[in-house]
C-alpha cells in the first residue's frame, strides 16, 4: 500500500486530478489526502467521488503555529509551508501508518516511475 498525500487550491485542481488520475493508472493500491486549499475546491470532492481519495481542508490542519506563518507568507510560501505540515499531520492522525510520501500537485506519473521506485526500495 502507498500512502500519498498533496495539496491544491482551484487553481491547481486540474493538475490535481491528472495527478490523481496518473496515481490510479500507475500506483495499484494507495490512499491519497488532499489538503484542499480553499472553499471551492473542499466543496468540489465533496459533491464529487473519488476511490482512495481523503479530503482535508486548511481548517483540519492549522494550528496556532502554521496560523502565525500564514500571515507572515505569500500565497505560495504559505502552500511551501504546508507541505511538510501535511504528511505530518496524516501520520499523527492514523498511527497505523508508518510512512508517507508528499507529491506536488503538478507531477503526472508515467508507466516506467515504478521501475525506479523497486530499484530505490531494494537499495536503501
Amino acid at each position: 500500500m502507498k500512502y500519498l498525500c498533496t495539496l491544491f487550491d482551484f487553481n491547481y485542481l486540474p493538475l490535481g486530478l491528472s495527478l490523481y488520475e496518473s496515481v490510479m493508472r500507475h500506483f495499484g493500491d494507495f490512499h491519497l489526502w488532499v489538503l484542499a486549499m480553499d472553499d471551492k475546491t473542499y466543496t468540489f470532492f465533496k459533491e464529487n467521488s473519488f476511490d482512495h481519495v481523503t479530503i482535508l481542508s486548511l481548517r483540519d490542519i492549522e494550528s496556532e503555529d502554521v496560523l502565525t506563518a500564514k500571515w507572515n507568507r505569500t500565497w505560495q510560501e504559505y502552500c511551501w509551508t504546508l507541505s511538510p505540515v501535511l504528511p505530518s499531520y496524516v501520520l499523527a492522525k492514523n498511527p497505523n501508518i508508518d510512512h508517507i510520501t508528499y507529491l506536488d500537485s503538478d507531477i503526472y506519473f508515467f508507466p516506467m516511475w515504478n521501475r525506479f521506485m523497486m530499484k530505490s526500495e531494494n537499495n536503501p
